[in-house]
This record gives C-alpha cells, structure tokens and sequence, in this order.
C-alpha cells in the first residue's frame, strides 16, 4: 500500500491539495509498518492534474488537509481513499492512521469554501478541469 500526504512547510500537511508542490510518499509493507519514505515533487501539477499524478505514483490513500467536493470525486473515481481535514506532522499523522487513530473528515473542506473566496476554475492550467478544488 502507498500512502501520499501533502507535505508543506517543517513537515506537516499542507492545507490546500490544489495547490500542493511535494508530496511525502510513505510505501507500507505487510505489517502495516512504513517500508519507505520519499519526497516527491508534483512538477508544477496543481488542481485536478493531481489526482492523475497520484494515480501515476501507485497511490492508494492520500492525506491532506483542506480538498474541495471535485478533487475528492475526481480521486475517488480513480480509487484513491481521501482522508481529509489533517492538521498534524506528516510523519505523525500517517502513524496514527495506520494505528487507526487519525481523526479526519470525509467532507469537502476547501479552504476557498472555508473562507469566503468564490470557487476558481483552472481552465487556464488544464483543458480537462472544470471548477476543480
């Protein structure tokens, strides 16, 4: 299993997935210990292009802080778990997800929806994505 979380500043989950440069890729074995820690950046992804990029990676959970309702649909449709609503240290959030004591949230949770700020489109960043989180 590979677990991706959104890696921002000293470590910890970055808050807005759109908008997320690194990911730390933990690989975890059959004892549901991490085998493997990686850094792995996006490449200048952004949007729903990162859905597809974690696709890519093999991804099959992703951790992140605030996601809107599209991105979440969009990584579902490609089998990835999203668990949202993170606000901890990478390293330490993935342990407590595999000791199944990671509190988290299944609502979208946009920080534009939290905030205030209309919803964007990133038609100028990708053809295929329309009013994507």
């Amino acid at each position: 299993m590979k677990i991706a979380a959104t890696y921002g500043e000293k470590g910890r989950i970055f808050q807005h997935f759109g908008h997320t440069t690194t990911f730390r890729i933990y690989e975890i074995n059959e004892e549901n210990k991490v085998s493997k820690v990686e850094l792995i950046d996006t490449n200048g992804a952004t949007c729903c292009a990162l859905a597809d990029f974690l696709k890519n990676h093999e991804i099959d959970i992703l951790i992140c802080g605030g996601i809107g309702e599209n991105a979440i649909n969009k990584l579902t449709n490609l089998n990835i778990k999203v668990v949202n609503g993170v606000d901890d240290d990478c390293d330490i959030a993935v342990a407590k997800f595999l000791a199944d004591k990671l509190e988290f949230s299944l609502v979208a949770n946009c920080e534009h929806e939290r905030n205030n700020v209309p919803r964007h489109s990133c038609h100028s960043h990708h053809d295929e994505c329309h009013d994507c989180d």
